[in-house]
């Protein structure tokens, strides 16, 4: 098949990473197919089309949807993986999320002869993890390395920085709400676990370099690679950071002890619709989140961005379009 030819379908495309990767895609030969939520919101399905992608609405996991579903899968030639969620909504569990919702997506592929799948999970996926978060995001990685069909997952660590549409990751999004609306900031256990920022433009360029990647390469097809940036920090020095060099204000930041923040979690689990904390995110804020070998540069080849120089761009992002 001649690139001109090959179709990239994105699912969770309306999200932070997916509308990214649209607009990478839009300057390539590569036919753009992104599947939204039968509920996404006008402004985002906008923001695709304006990258001349074609949108489907419809649930993976949905028998009502399959005929959407079928039409947005048929002639793909890469698949990209990326639904899921750190904070879902009350009600909704992180094993229909992610290894249910994976699993429907494998049998799409497979009905539709998909000829590779680029699977994003999340730094810290294990067996064996201490959330629930990670555990469902290794076992959704499960279902696709038994598929049969040629893959390579991407485990990135937080991401951040924008360079289009409206989108953050929710961490960063939460905690600069936190910053603009609060005196005080509030972290578990003083901020002390450490993460491995990863900007997200070398995220779309590490997946756009698997998508255009020979499946022979066995450097990266049928592994799992875990992604960073440059630079390890602590979650409290990140938030700082977020104050002064994105907010551009300094607010205080208090000490939540781990007890405090669990009662506190399942108060907001069971009033909240979408909970501010969850008794998953207090255990994964007590937990570093780096890598034990960062795959951008060293497999990849791309040169890691500079934590400020990713943070700088959330005032210099392109613009939503006039039309959305």
């Amino acid at each position: 098949m001649n690139t001109e030819q090959q179709i990239i379908l994105i699912d969770g495309a309306t999200g932070y990473l997916g509308s990214h990767l649209a607009y990478a895609l839009d300057g390539t030969d590569a036919l753009i197919r992104c599947l939204v939520h039968p509920k996404a919101q006008d402004l985002d399905i906008n923001i695709l089309r304006s990258v001349d992608a074609q949108v489907f609405r419809g649930n993976l996991a949905d028998a009502s949807a399959e005929d959407a579903i079928q039409l947005a899968f048929k002639n793909v030639f890469a698949a990209v993986h990326l639904i899921g969620s750190v904070a879902p909504k009350r009600g909704e569990k992180m094993s229909d999320l992610h290894i249910g919702q994976t699993r429907a997506f494998v049998q799409h592929c497979l009905k539709a002869d998909v000829k590779k799948i680029v699977m994003i999970t999340s730094l810290g996926a294990a067996e064996n993890a201490q959330s629930e978060y990670h555990r469902t995001k290794w076992l959704a990685e499960q279902e696709v390395v038994k598929s049969g069909i040629p893959y390579v997952i991407l485990r990135p660590s937080l991401i951040v920085g924008r360079t289009f549409g409206r989108r953050d990751s929710k961490i960063v999004n939460r905690y600069k709400t936190m910053i603009e609306t609060k005196r005080n900031v509030p972290l578990i256990a003083g901020g002390g676990n450490k993460t491995q920022p990863i900007f997200i433009d070398d995220l779309v360029k590490a997946i756009m370099r698997c998508i255009f990647q020979s499946t022979s390469n066995s450097a990266i097809y049928g592994r799992a690679l875990e992604l960073g940036g440059p630079d390890v920090v602590s979650m409290r020095d990140f938030v700082t950071l977020l104050m002064t060099e994105v907010v551009g204000q300094t607010n205080s930041i208090v000490n939540i002890p781990v007890p405090v923040a669990q009662i506190a979690a399942r108060v907001m689990e069971l009033t909240q619709e979408v909970p501010t904390l969850s008794i998953d995110q207090v255990k994964m804020a007590q937990i570093d989140n780096i890598c034990q070998e960062n795959a951008l540069k060293l497999v990849l080849d791309i040169e890691p961005t500079a934590l400020l120089k990713a943070l700088a761009t959330y005032n210099t992002a392109v613009a939503k379009p006039a039309h959305a």
